[in-house]
């Protein structure tokens, strides 16, 4: 016996859906267009009458509702890479492009990315985030000589991947691909990292110890000027304005994909360098900073001017002596070849120096030379907060208040003990506890005394 029940809409005369029984099946048999606007039909089947009975009314509103979605195959990983060759042209950088891109194909494609689209359900998203918590890292960062020594992905990472999931879905949503975001989920939590930073006198100590020419002007502009280490290694000479001792900060030098530079508009680029090693995945790029703020004026100290007219000198002699080989592309920081010097090479100069010198110095990321440079900033002009925004190249005063607040730990216990003082006045119960502890700090037989009478009070108690 077949089940059938043939619904016509009234408003356009049009095959809504119908139910039929085949075999120990009901399937639901409705009519939909794609995107082309060609027809098609499409079976659904069903265990039970009644389930296939609600599917078959929900596929008849959203017809007469026009919510109807194009039934698709597509999976979570197809989608996600189609999404970001659409959305990445028009909103991502290079970096951000490339960055997406490994998120995609190595945290997200491996656990989820074979799920159709349509079939993704918020505990997939779930489960997803919890496999990340445990998942060790992989290339540079992961490098360890014990397998108990690799640390897992940081929490940093996880919120980009929620940030790209729910972006993507919410476009999936306004494509009609999905009927709503699958990440309906919190944010994941982001684990507070402490922030390590050397003090001016071990900054001294560093530069003082550092041999290696191109490391010790690294280290000073990035201390100095408050650089990141992209816009470190990305100055060229047209940047560096001697007569009025202070550099324009107009450039970063990047490692990005190359399946970004096919993908994203190259208008911004500056220069896209030619690589040594051929079938690469990646090049360095020069672009300008990520935001307006970035690009900006910062000074030079003589001393540092001094380091860098050497430095000019420097680099006129090895283009001399490597003649037509040296390839000149105007960089402040160059190997002898006149190739850039990536910001993973002066990283890893960075890391191997430390190993080497006996100065017991606290270990220190490249970039916390940056940290180092804010904290000594305010510290010196009072907790002038716009005065470092302006070196650091921050979006707004607020991020350098949330970033470095810290540095007025110091002013805020100065301030409380002023108002100690101005407020309970040279009377208060502290003070005369201050005052009394003093005296039998200064006098052991007052001290012996006092002590005696409160174990003899705590006897007589007992």
């Amino acid at each position: 016996m077949v089940f059938l029940l043939l619904l016509t809409c009234p408003f356009c005369g049009g095959n809504h859906g119908n139910c039929q029984k085949r075999g120990n099946k009901y399937v639901v048999i409705y009519d939909y267009r794609d995107a082309d606007g060609r027809r098609h039909q499409k079976w659904e089947p069903f265990v039970k009458k009644e389930d296939a009975e609600k599917f078959r009314k929900k596929i008849e509103y959203k017809k007469v509702c026009n919510a109807m979605l194009t039934p698709s195959d597509q999976t979570v990983g197809e989608f996600l890479l189609s999404w970001a060759n659409i959305y990445g042209k028009s909103k991502w950088s290079f970096s951000m492009c490339t960055s997406s891109l490994a998120l995609i194909r190595n945290h997200i494609i491996p656990e989820i990315g074979k799920i159709p689209l349509q079939k993704l359900q918020p505990i997939h998203i779930e489960l997803l985030y919890n496999k990340l918590r445990t998942k060790k890292c992989s290339g540079a960062k992961g490098h360890a000589e014990q397998e108990a020594d690799i640390p897992n992905l940081s929490s940093t990472t996880i919120r980009h991947v929620h940030t790209l999931l729910k972006t993507a879905f919410d476009k999936a949503v306004d494509w009609k691909m999905v009927e709503s975001n699958p990440v309906v989920c919190d944010a994941p939590k982001k684990n507070k990292t402490e922030r390590h930073i050397w003090t001016p006198e071990m900054m001294k100590q560093a530069l003082d110890n550092i041999e290696h020419p191109v490391l010790h002007l690294a280290v000073h502009l990035a201390f100095i000027c408050s650089l990141r280490i992209g816009e470190t290694v990305g100055l060229t000479w047209d940047d560096v304005d001697f007569d009025h001792n202070l550099i324009h900060i107009r450039h970063t030098l990047q490692r990005v994909s190359r399946e970004a530079l096919e993908m994203i508009p190259e208008d911004g680029l500056t220069q896209v360098f030619p690589t040594k090693i051929s079938g690469t995945n990646s090049v360095l790029v020069l672009k300008p900073p990520k935001t307006a703020k970035s690009s900006r004026i910062v000074y030079l100290t003589p001393a540092l001017r001094r380091e860098l007219m050497l430095r000019k000198a420097a680099v006129a002699k090895q283009k001399a002596f490597a003649g037509e080989e040296y390839l000149d592309f105007n960089l402040v920081f160059s190997l002898e070849d006149g190739f850039p010097v990536e910001p993973k090479l002066c990283e890893k100069w960075f890391k191997k120096w430390q190993k080497r010198t006996e100065l017991n110095l606290p270990p220190l990321i490249f970039h916390e030379i940056r940290h180092s440079s804010a904290t000594y900033k305010l510290l010196e002009s009072g907790g002038d907060v716009k005065l470092v925004q302006g070196d650091m190249g921050h979006a707004s005063a607020a991020v350098s208040v949330d970033t470095y607040a810290h540095t007025q730990d110091n002013r805020r216990r100065a301030l409380t003990e002023k108002i100690s003082k101005e407020f309970y006045g040279t009377s208060s119960v502290d003070d005369r506890q201050d005052q009394l502890m003093q005296i039998l700090d200064e006098d052991p037989e007052m001290r012996k005394k006092l002590l005696e009478a409160l174990l003899a009070e705590n006897a007589q108690k007992h």
